[in-house]
């Protein structure tokens, strides 16, 4: 269970011009079985956390009741993954994987305000590409006959997160 919190804050600096900060963590999944369990060659464990820093600025253009909005979205996400290779009957090999990066992009939003009931609001957020790089452990491959094909090294790979519109509407 991984509760996702969130935290929006908002300035005013001018009138009509504010600056603000969201953190959100969009994207997550973690699972862990057993070390035992009968799938455990093709998983153990894994997690996915992903934090989105998105600071912005809003200007209302005066006599319009409309609101435009351009911000940054900087991602940080960790990865991990523990697997068990079965090399025979009874010889198994654990791996650990993990590794954190950054990806960057922008959005960008308009709200409009026709009556003081009615907003529809539009938001953009860019796609971007997290590259990953990190490291991946072994262990229990001492004494066995692949110890030289498991070795510590380094490891990458790559998330890639999609453009995304949004809509929506309220009424109070």
């Amino acid at each position: 269970f991984f509760p996702p919190p969130n935290l929006h804050v908002g300035v005013p600096i001018l009138d009509g011009l504010h600056l603000g900060v969201g953190v959100t963590f969009p994207y997550g999944l973690g699972i862990a079985w057993p070390e035992d369990w009968e799938g455990r060659l093709d998983l153990v464990s894994q997690n996915l956390q992903t934090i989105n820093t998105n600071p912005n600025v809003a200007f209302r253009i005066p006599g319009f009741d409309l609101s435009v909005a351009l911000g940054a979205q900087i991602y940080y996400a960790t990865v991990t993954l523990d697997q068990v290779f079965g090399l025979r009957d009874d010889v198994e090999v654990g791996a650990q994987l993990g590794g954190d990066g950054l990806g960057v992009g922008v959005t960008a939003a308009l709200m409009y305000k026709p009556t003081r009931e009615l907003t529809i609001g539009l938001n953009y957020r860019s796609g971007t590409t997290i590259d990953f790089t990190g490291s991946v452990h072994f262990d229990g491959e001492e004494g066995t006959a692949f110890e030289s094909t498991f070795v510590d090294q380094d490891i990458s790979t790559s998330l890639s997160i999609p453009n995304a519109f949004t809509l929506g509407i309220g009424y109070q």
